[in-house]
This record gives C-alpha cells, sequence and structure tokens, in this order.
C-alpha cells in the first residue's frame, strides 16, 4: 500500500496499480477488468505488496494472478508494468459503481 494525495477525499491509503486501471478508477478511461500480484520488496518473502494491474498489462507482462515478482531482480523488474498508489476510497467508489452497473445489466435482461 502507498499514500496518495487524492483532490477529493485527502490523503489516503490504497494498493498500487497499473496506469490503465488508474486512469479508469480516475474517469479518465474505460472500465477495466483486474488482477492481483504481489511483489517481493525485500527478495525473502517478508514484505509483500499487493499491486493491482489489468488484464492486458497482465498479458503484456506475462503474469499471473497470484504471482510474486521478486522486486529487485533486474530480470523480474522487466516484467513488471509501472504502478502507482491509488486513493482506496476512490478504488471502492469505482468497485461501486462497476457492480451498479453489472446490476443494471443483469436487471435490464430480466
Amino acid at each position: 500500500m502507498g499514500a496518495v494525495a487524492c483532490h477529493k477525499h485527502g490523503t489516503q491509503g490504497g494498493p498500487h496499480c497499473c496506469r490503465h486501471l488508474l486512469e479508469a478508477i480516475y474517469h479518465t478511461s474505460a472500465v477495466v477488468n483486474y488482477r492481483m500480484v504481489k511483489t517481493d520488496l525485500g527478495g525473502y518473502g517478508d514484505f509483500l505488496q499487493t499491486h493491482l494491474i489489468c488484464e492486458p498489462c497482465m498479458e503484456q507482462y506475462r503474469l499471473h494472478e497470484g504471482d510474486i515478482v521478486k522486486w529487485l531482480t533486474e530480470e523480474d523488474a522487466k516484467r513488471f508494468p509501472w504502478t502507482c498508489p491509488v486513493c482506496g476510497v476512490c478504488l471502492r467508489e469505482y468497485e461501486d459503481s462497476r457492480k451498479s452497473a453489472a446490476d443494471e445489466g443483469a436487471t435490464a435482461k430480466s
């Protein structure tokens, strides 16, 4: 987790996200699906950081849901997209809006 100075919610903690997911959360791009991976910051498995990575980045960087990437090795650094922390409140709002849209879609099909 990292902290971000959100213009709507003040300083908030949240997971690191790839740029595509950040753009979707902050409404500057279309909705994207994402998966969770972790980085091993110390190299010994004792300090793991969660990252939310969109499906296109997962494919491009050959990542899989639940992967643990050793952050400090050059080989794994090439396998990982740029990430930045997101406001946790904005992430929850994004998830709520996705759920609402899915519920509305299911209701419309009924």
